[in-house]
Protein backbone atom coordinates (compact mmCIF):
# COMPACT_ATOMS: atom_id res chain seq x y z
CA UNK A 1 0.00 0.00 0.00
CA UNK A 2 1.64 3.41 -1.10
CA UNK A 3 1.37 6.44 0.98
CA UNK A 4 -1.52 7.99 -0.52
CA UNK A 5 -3.55 4.98 -0.01
CA UNK A 6 -2.52 5.02 3.49
CA UNK A 7 -4.01 8.32 3.91
CA UNK A 8 -6.73 7.19 2.40
CA UNK A 9 -7.56 4.62 4.92
CA UNK A 10 -6.80 6.94 7.65
CA UNK A 11 -9.41 9.50 6.48
CA UNK A 12 -11.86 6.84 6.64
CA UNK A 13 -10.48 5.01 9.96
CA UNK A 14 -8.82 7.91 12.03
CA UNK A 15 -8.14 5.90 15.12
CA UNK A 16 -4.98 3.98 13.00
CA UNK A 17 -3.60 7.82 12.42
CA UNK A 18 -0.55 7.04 14.92
CA UNK A 19 0.96 4.32 12.75
CA UNK A 20 1.96 6.32 10.32
CA UNK A 21 4.76 7.83 12.87
CA UNK A 22 6.39 4.95 13.08
CA UNK A 23 8.95 4.59 11.28
CA UNK A 24 9.25 1.58 8.81
CA UNK A 25 12.48 -0.11 9.71
CA UNK A 26 12.11 0.29 13.51
CA UNK A 27 9.20 -1.38 13.93
CA UNK A 28 10.97 -4.58 12.23
CA UNK A 29 14.00 -4.25 14.52
CA UNK A 30 13.80 -7.16 17.11
CA UNK A 31 14.27 -4.96 19.84
CA UNK A 32 10.68 -3.61 19.26
CA UNK A 33 10.57 0.14 21.34
CA UNK A 34 7.09 1.47 21.44
CA UNK A 35 8.77 4.95 21.18
CA UNK A 36 10.21 5.13 17.73
CA UNK A 37 13.42 6.85 17.56
CA UNK A 38 12.41 8.90 14.42
CA UNK A 39 9.16 10.38 13.69
CA UNK A 40 8.33 10.93 10.07
CA UNK A 41 5.61 13.15 9.23
CA UNK A 42 3.24 12.34 5.74
CA UNK A 43 1.46 15.65 4.28
CA UNK A 44 -2.25 15.47 4.03
CA UNK A 45 -3.03 15.51 0.64
CA UNK A 46 -4.83 18.77 -0.35
CA UNK A 47 -6.95 17.28 -2.83
CA UNK A 48 -8.50 14.47 -0.61
CA UNK A 49 -9.21 17.10 2.11
CA UNK A 50 -11.00 19.02 -0.60
CA UNK A 51 -13.36 15.96 -1.26
CA UNK A 52 -14.00 15.00 2.53
CA UNK A 53 -15.14 18.49 2.48
CA UNK A 54 -17.72 17.91 0.05
CA UNK A 55 -18.83 14.62 1.23
CA UNK A 56 -19.05 16.15 4.37
CA UNK A 57 -20.94 19.04 3.40
CA UNK A 58 -23.77 16.74 1.05
CA UNK A 59 -24.00 14.44 4.33
CA UNK A 60 -24.73 16.97 6.75
CA UNK A 61 -27.17 18.59 4.59
CA UNK A 62 -28.91 15.48 3.48
CA UNK A 63 -29.30 15.12 7.32
CA UNK A 64 -31.14 18.43 7.99
CA UNK A 65 -33.21 17.69 5.28
CA UNK A 66 -33.92 14.31 6.66
CA UNK A 67 -34.95 14.93 10.11
CA UNK A 68 -36.85 18.36 8.81
CA UNK A 69 -39.04 16.31 7.14
CA UNK A 70 -39.30 13.41 9.45
CA UNK A 71 -39.72 15.20 12.69
CA UNK A 72 -41.59 18.61 11.96
CA UNK A 73 -42.97 19.81 15.54
CA UNK A 74 -46.78 19.61 16.47
CA UNK A 75 -47.15 23.41 17.74
CA UNK A 76 -47.11 24.90 14.48
CA UNK A 77 -49.48 26.77 13.00
CA UNK A 78 -52.67 24.52 11.79
CA UNK A 79 -52.66 26.35 8.61
CA UNK A 80 -49.62 25.93 7.12
CA UNK A 81 -48.75 22.76 4.83
CA UNK A 82 -45.89 20.40 6.53
CA UNK A 83 -43.76 19.16 6.42
CA UNK A 84 -41.47 21.89 4.66
CA UNK A 85 -38.80 21.33 2.66
CA UNK A 86 -35.18 22.89 3.57
CA UNK A 87 -34.31 26.11 1.47
CA UNK A 88 -30.00 26.78 1.16
CA UNK A 89 -28.50 29.68 0.77
CA UNK A 90 -25.42 28.17 -0.66
CA UNK A 91 -24.02 31.32 -1.91
CA UNK A 92 -23.41 33.02 1.91
CA UNK A 93 -22.47 29.40 2.89
CA UNK A 94 -19.34 29.23 1.02
CA UNK A 95 -18.16 32.44 2.00
CA UNK A 96 -19.07 32.35 5.40
CA UNK A 97 -16.62 28.54 4.66
CA UNK A 98 -13.97 30.36 2.90
CA UNK A 99 -13.95 34.04 5.32
CA UNK A 100 -15.13 32.95 8.91
CA UNK A 101 -13.90 29.55 9.13
CA UNK A 102 -10.69 30.52 7.86
CA UNK A 103 -10.12 33.72 10.21
CA UNK A 104 -10.84 31.15 13.21
CA UNK A 105 -9.01 28.26 12.28
CA UNK A 106 -5.97 30.99 11.60
CA UNK A 107 -6.91 32.87 15.10
CA UNK A 108 -6.95 29.34 16.92
CA UNK A 109 -3.40 27.97 15.06
CA UNK A 110 -1.77 31.09 15.84
CA UNK A 111 -2.30 31.14 19.39
CA UNK A 112 -1.76 28.00 20.56
CA UNK A 113 2.12 27.98 18.08
CA UNK A 114 2.28 31.35 20.11
CA UNK A 115 1.51 30.03 23.68
CA UNK A 116 3.27 27.08 23.03
CA UNK A 117 6.51 29.47 21.73
CA UNK A 118 5.82 31.67 24.94
CA UNK A 119 5.26 34.82 22.58
CA UNK A 120 2.74 37.57 23.15
CA UNK A 121 -0.71 36.28 21.68
CA UNK A 122 -2.66 39.99 22.04
CA UNK A 123 -1.43 40.71 18.35
CA UNK A 124 -2.99 37.41 17.11
CA UNK A 125 -6.22 38.68 18.99
CA UNK A 126 -6.39 42.01 17.67
CA UNK A 127 -5.79 41.26 14.17
CA UNK A 128 -8.68 38.49 14.36
CA UNK A 129 -10.92 41.30 15.69
CA UNK A 130 -10.32 43.45 13.10
CA UNK A 131 -10.94 40.68 10.80
CA UNK A 132 -14.05 39.30 12.24
CA UNK A 133 -15.57 43.21 12.01
CA UNK A 134 -14.41 43.18 7.94
CA UNK A 135 -16.55 39.73 7.14
CA UNK A 136 -19.61 40.69 9.26
CA UNK A 137 -19.90 44.25 7.84
CA UNK A 138 -19.13 42.29 4.31
CA UNK A 139 -21.76 39.62 5.39
CA UNK A 140 -24.53 42.43 6.56
CA UNK A 141 -23.79 44.07 2.86
CA UNK A 142 -24.81 40.40 1.26
CA UNK A 143 -27.96 39.92 3.52
CA UNK A 144 -29.38 43.15 2.61
CA UNK A 145 -32.78 45.11 4.10
CA UNK A 146 -34.27 43.45 7.08
CA UNK A 147 -32.52 40.21 7.20
CA UNK A 148 -30.73 38.74 10.32
CA UNK A 149 -28.12 35.35 10.78
CA UNK A 150 -28.55 33.16 13.30
CA UNK A 151 -25.73 30.60 13.30
CA UNK A 152 -22.94 29.23 15.40
CA UNK A 153 -19.35 28.29 14.57
CA UNK A 154 -18.58 24.43 15.36
CA UNK A 155 -15.31 22.73 15.72
CA UNK A 156 -13.70 20.00 15.39
CA UNK A 157 -10.27 17.63 16.07
CA UNK A 158 -11.94 14.55 14.47
CA UNK A 159 -13.59 13.37 11.47
CA UNK A 160 -16.10 10.92 12.57
CA UNK A 161 -19.15 11.77 11.22
CA UNK A 162 -21.77 10.93 13.69
CA UNK A 163 -20.22 12.53 16.14
CA UNK A 164 -20.15 15.86 14.04
CA UNK A 165 -23.54 15.15 13.68
CA UNK A 166 -24.60 14.80 16.96
CA UNK A 167 -23.33 18.32 18.25
CA UNK A 168 -25.42 19.73 15.33
CA UNK A 169 -28.10 18.70 16.47
CA UNK A 170 -27.78 19.51 20.07
CA UNK A 171 -27.49 23.21 18.46
CA UNK A 172 -31.60 22.55 17.16
CA UNK A 173 -30.59 25.08 14.36
CA UNK A 174 -32.54 22.97 11.84
CA UNK A 175 -36.02 23.26 14.56
CA UNK A 176 -37.51 26.41 12.68
CA UNK A 177 -40.51 25.85 10.29
CA UNK A 178 -40.94 29.35 9.07
CA UNK A 179 -41.30 29.37 5.11
CA UNK A 180 -39.13 32.59 4.24
CA UNK A 181 -35.88 31.19 6.51
CA UNK A 182 -33.11 30.35 4.66
CA UNK A 183 -30.41 27.65 5.95
CA UNK A 184 -26.60 28.28 6.37
CA UNK A 185 -24.01 24.87 6.61
CA UNK A 186 -20.82 25.54 5.83
CA UNK A 187 -17.78 23.01 6.54
CA UNK A 188 -14.01 23.90 5.85
CA UNK A 189 -11.52 21.23 6.80
CA UNK A 190 -7.93 22.17 7.56
CA UNK A 191 -5.09 19.45 6.77
CA UNK A 192 -2.28 18.39 8.92
CA UNK A 193 0.61 15.73 8.73
CA UNK A 194 -0.48 12.31 9.17
CA UNK A 195 -3.94 12.96 7.87
CA UNK A 196 -5.21 14.90 10.73
CA UNK A 197 -7.42 17.31 10.33
CA UNK A 198 -8.92 20.41 11.97
CA UNK A 199 -12.57 20.69 10.95
CA UNK A 200 -15.11 23.68 11.40
CA UNK A 201 -18.64 23.92 10.65
CA UNK A 202 -20.82 26.35 10.65
CA UNK A 203 -25.02 25.76 10.56
CA UNK A 204 -27.87 28.85 10.78
CA UNK A 205 -30.49 30.32 9.12
CA UNK A 206 -31.49 33.81 7.77
CA UNK A 207 -34.64 35.37 8.75
CA UNK A 208 -36.70 38.57 8.00
CA UNK A 209 -36.93 41.44 10.67
CA UNK A 210 -39.85 42.27 10.76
Amino acid sequence: MNKSQDIEQLLLNPEKVPELALNDNSARKANFSVQPKELHYVPTEALKTVLFEQDLTNILRNRVEKIRLEEPKVALNEDRHLPLLTKWNVQLSDKISKGLLTILQDFSYKVRQSSADGEDVESFKNECLVSLRNFKAELTTDLGPNKLLYGIPLKFTHIDIDKIWDEIKNTEFYDKFSEDLEFLLSVSVFPFPNALCSVWVFVGFIYSDH
